[in-house]
């Protein structure tokens, strides 16, 4: 999570997508969270869209992420 930034990129299942939100890393938050947003065109085309809630992904996050720490 930690290397997860908005307005960087993460790759799942190969499809590298914008991060559009990252969250849940204040404090009394349960969860860490990000959400990436999928373009009408990006869902019709890649099998992450297709997959159900608890199905596994490969997720790799973008190197610039890696540079930045809080």
């Amino acid at each position: 999570m930690k290397y997860v930034v908005e307005k960087g990129y993460v790759t799942i299942d190969g499809a590298s997508l914008t991060v559009i939100a990252v969250g849940g890393s204040e404090e009394g938050e349960d969860q860490e969270w990000w959400e990436v947003m999928l373009v009408e065109y990006t869902q019709e085309k890649i099998i992450t869209a297709r997959k159900q809630v608890g199905e596994e992904v490969n997720v790799e996050v973008d190197i610039t992420g890696k540079y930045i720490e809080v």
